[in-house]
This record gives C-alpha cells, structure tokens and sequence, in this order.
C-alpha cells in the first residue's frame, strides 16, 4: 500500500524543495535532492531513458481494453485501428468481455494466424507459430487470468506471459468496489482492506509465472499487471531477473491509468536474451481507461 504513496511522496518533496530553494538553504536542498533522489531510485517511479527505437526483431503491444464498458463498432474499429498502426508480432489483449468482441477476435484473426485463447477476454496473438499454450485462472481465489505461449521468432525461442493480475476492486469474496464507490468509513475501510489483499495475491501470482519460467531466457512477462514498481510482486519479477522496459527505457512518469488517479500498472517486461530498442505508452483514453503499452526488442544472440 505505502507504494501507492510514492509518487506523491516524491512531489511533494519536489514542492518542499523549491520553496527551500527561494530561501536559499542550500543543505536543506541538497538533502531533499538526495532524498527524492533515493526514493526514485529505489521505487522507479519516474524514469529518464531514452530508448525510442521502433524497429527491430520483436515488437509486442499490450492494452487492457476495457470490454465491460461501452464496447460500440466505433470501439472496436478504433482498437483495430491501433493494432494495424503499430503493427506488433505479438499482440496481448485483455477484458474483452462484451459481444463485440467475438468480432474483434474475429477480425484480429484475419491479421494474426496464431493465438493462445484463455478466456474469450485474455488473449495472445502472434505472427508466429504458437508451440505450446497454458492457461490460469482465478490463482487463490483472486481475480487474475494468465495465459502463456511459447513461440519461435527468427529462429529463437520466446516464452511470453500474458497476465491480468488480482485487482484492487475485488474482495477476497470476489466483491465489487472501487474508489468511485467508497461513500463510508466502513467502504473505506473495505476498499484499503482490499488492496493489503490483493497485493499479497499478486506477489503469490508473480511466483506461479516466475516458477513457469526460472532459468530460461528470452521471457516476456506483459499485460495489466495491476501494481506498480517498487510494489513487493514487481520486486519479485526484478529478483527473478527481469528488467521492467518503461524503466530502462521510457522518460517520465508513464502512467497507463489515469482514474481515480495516475499510476504505471500495465507492464512489459523482459529478460536476458531480450535488448530493448524503444518503449513508449499510447494514449488510447478515446477507446478504453487504460493507456497501451508497446516495447521493441532485438535478440541478443
């Protein structure tokens, strides 16, 4: 939960510094410096690099497209659009829940030969030749769904994880409540009691995919991953020996949800074997309430 606080923590200390800054208490700026400085470091909140090359052996598109709203033909053009723009060899979509999106499966099937179906709305799709699938839902009694597939790219191996993991708005009874829904203290203390939950499930979820892949390379892990960077399921990912791509590679914040308030919880991420080229985030806020993610790669071998 305190990492849900970070990025405000570190504006606020940004704040506190440039009023010290017009007194003219060069210590006391210095050690605020210093100190949004670690914090930054250790939570990857806001991050400075300048990876933006999109061209290489592997591209990859990850968007939560939020099916359960209003999924209308503009929507799914809309979506159909973004792919054809982008163009990625492997393609993750998740909540595709509503009809339509039969015919978006439908369509996108016309462009991709390959796909790993999990669940109608948690789908892989791949240019390339899809070798083996595995599917899991539900782990624990929370709320994730994660599909894998192995692939053979350009005469390598991929393993790619395509997940949706334990939200926040569900209860360990599968309870619907978001942050628009807390009107009491009790809702309050219901939803806060939520996320202390949902973030041990994910560390649990993290484990069963990184078990999946322990001592193999070239493995992407993308998706709605539902946390943010320094939280204890992304540290776990980090100690299995995967880099996170907007953290080695994007500049800023990279916010992929923007209600009720901004975070990074839509991930790509990626291990040895795997050099990323450019990542970048894509305003999709006219089709679904979650930004895209895309990342390029070249093998390293």
């Amino acid at each position: 939960m305190l990492v849900l606080t970070i990025p405000w923590i570190l504006l606020l200390l940004l704040v506190i510094t440039v009023v010290f800054l017009f007194k003219k208490k060069w210590k006391i700026v210095l050690l605020l410096l210093l100190l949004t400085l670690a914090i930054n470091w250790w939570s990857d909140c806001f991050c400075f690099g300048f990876k933006n090359t999109f061209s290489g052996d592997l591209k990859v598109l990850s968007f939560n497209v939020n099916g359960e709203g209003q999924f209308s033909e503009e929507k799914l053009c809309n979506v159909l659009s973004l792919v054809e723009k982008e163009n990625p060899d492997i393609l993750f979509l998740t909540e595709n829940f509503n009809p339509l999106g039969d015919s978006l499966h439908a369509r996108l099937h016309l462009i991709y030969p390959y796909d790993m179906l999990g669940m109608p709305h948690n789908i892989i799709y791949s240019r390339y030749v899809i070798n083996e699938k595995s599917y899991k839902e539900r782990l624990n009694g929370g709320s994730s769904f994660i599909v894998s597939s192995s692939i053979s790219i350009k005469g390598n191996d991929i393993i790619v994880f395509g997940g949706h993991l334990s939200s926040n708005n569900y209860s360990s009874n599968m309870e619907y409540l978001t942050p628009s829904d807390v009107e009491t203290f009790f809702d309050m203390k219901s939803y806060l009691s939520n996320i202390d939950k949902a973030s041990h499930l994910r560390e649990l979820e993290a484990d069963t995919i990184v078990g999946a892949f322990f001592e193999k390379d070239n493995v992407i892990v993308m998706g709605d991953l539902n946390d943010v960077c320094g939280s204890p399921a992304l540290k776990k990912f980090a100690i299995a020996g995967l880099k996170d791509a907007w953290s080695e590679g994007g500049f800023g914040y990279g916010a992929t949800i923007h209600t009720p308030l901004p975070y990074r919880i839509d991930h790509i991420l990626y291990n040895e074997g795997l050099v990323l080229k450019g990542v970048k985030v894509i305003d999709t806020s006219d089709i679904s309430d979650h930004n895209a993610l895309v990342a390029v790669f070249d093998f390293s071998n």
